[in-house]
């Protein structure tokens, strides 16, 4: 429940993967194993959950369906980069990779504590 005038922040993630210049890093999950191995891995988890008859595109249509909803206003729409990965053939420099580790450190506390798999 949300009440008049009051603020709703809505996040979403897409599965997958961009280079530094935020194009699709494309993966062939039918390939023999091999890099890049984050891609790879997200792609994998992607098709698991389609073929469990769920979607992985609210990311996509997130700023659709908020912005020509009647029952919002003043709906802002922004984007968030998180480097999950250090630069191709180059060593990542300490600050670099603990935020690196730092980011997902939390996203796997996140699913821990708001997930059950039993």
């Amino acid at each position: 429940m949300l009440r008049p005038g009051g603020v709703l922040d809505i996040s979403e993630y897409d599965f997958r993967t961009y280079d530094v210049n935020h194009q699709l890093i494309s993966v062939d999950i039918t390939a023999p194993i091999g890099p890049p191995y984050w891609s790879r891995f997200l792609a994998h988890c992607r098709a698991a959950i389609q073929d469990s008859g769920c979607s992985t595109d609210a990311a996509t249509h997130l700023r659709g369906w908020i912005g020509g909803h009647e029952g919002f206003e003043d709906v802002t729409y922004s984007e968030l980069w998180l480097r999950s990965v250090g630069p191709k053939d180059e060593v990542m420099d300490d600050e670099a990779d603990a935020v690196m580790r730092a980011n997902i450190r939390v996203r796997v506390l996140w699913f821990r504590s708001h997930w059950s798999l039993d």
